[in-house]
């Protein structure tokens, strides 16, 4: 399909790669030319080289750091000029460090807070005023199952996509009576590439819930489908469902155990146990 053909825009941060990417080929699947934003414009590139050979879409591609208050402002300003043709946003882009809190810089930390919390919901606030005045879109933030739990050695992180799933649950309901719909997607361990540049791809986190480990495409499939049953949680994965669900029943005290053995380096969870 040609882009010179009129087509509504899906806007999609951290849209070059992992869960982000192929969002993007499902966002193309379903009739949206995608708005590419990440921070590194040889990664945009190469992604939009894969979408035009895959779909014949030629993708916008914008260059922005989301953790920057002032990339974050004309990043909004540039989205204005085209918030008419723009009916979905998909938030994707986050990061996190792992490690024990009391040995991470503050500047790691803050940025974690300034890419997943504070840009996620300045970010979700603009595509809601457009959409509400619309009277249509989808809004879908891109969460974790570590949202449903806490996760020492993980901590801001972990806490980070509590503040999303809880966040975009009560969007849900307050965007309702405008036409639009919202959801959180809650992906558990994903090839992505995204253990090792948080430090903690030695971790069992990293190795999935019994070893299992969904690809990005698997995760984005469902996440298309469960939007259009109009699901506001979607976790991806039936154990992955069951783990989110038996948060709820089991003592605080065990979910932490469990989940700081899980985010334990090797070494560190070696000297735990010695």
């Amino acid at each position: 399909m040609s882009s010179s053909v009129v087509m509504p825009i899906a806007v999609i941060t951290g849209g070059s790669a992992g869960i982000g990417f192929e969002l993007a080929c499902r966002a193309c699947e379903n009739g949206y030319r995608p708005l590419l934003i990440a921070r590194h414009p040889d990664a945009l590139s190469a992604a939009a080289d894969q979408l035009r050979t895959r779909y014949r879409i030629d993708p916008l591609l914008w260059s922005a750091d989301l953790a920057d208050a002032q990339e974050r402002q004309q990043l909004i300003e540039r989205l204005q000029t085209i918030a008419t043709d723009i009916e979905m946003a998909v938030l994707c882009a986050g990061i996190g460090f792992g490690g024990a809190l009391h040995e991470n810089t503050w500047e790691a930390e803050h940025q974690v807070l300034q890419v997943n919390l504070v840009g996620l919901v300045q970010l979700s606030q603009i595509f809601c005023q457009w959409f509400a005045q619309a009277q249509r879109g989808t809004l879908l933030n891109v969460a974790s199952l570590a949202g449903f739990q806490p996760g020492p050695y993980f901590a801001n992180y972990y806490a980070s996509k509590a503040y999303v799933l809880h966040f975009t649950e009560a969007l849900a309901l307050e965007m309702r009576p405008y036409g639009v719909q919202v959801s959180v997607l809650c992906p558990g361990t994903t090839g992505t590439g995204f253990h090792q540049k948080a430090g903690i791809d030695k971790t069992e986190l990293a190795r999935g819930l019994f070893g299992i480990v969904m690809t990005p495409e698997a995760v984005s499939r469902i996440a298309l489908r469960e939007l259009s049953r109009k699901r506001v949680v979607i976790v991806p994965g039936l154990l992955n469902q069951l783990a989110a669900w038996s948060v709820r029943w089991v003592p605080r005290s065990w979910v932490r155990a469990i989940t700081g053995w899980m985010n334990a380096q090797p070494a560190l969870a070696a000297v735990k146990n010695g």
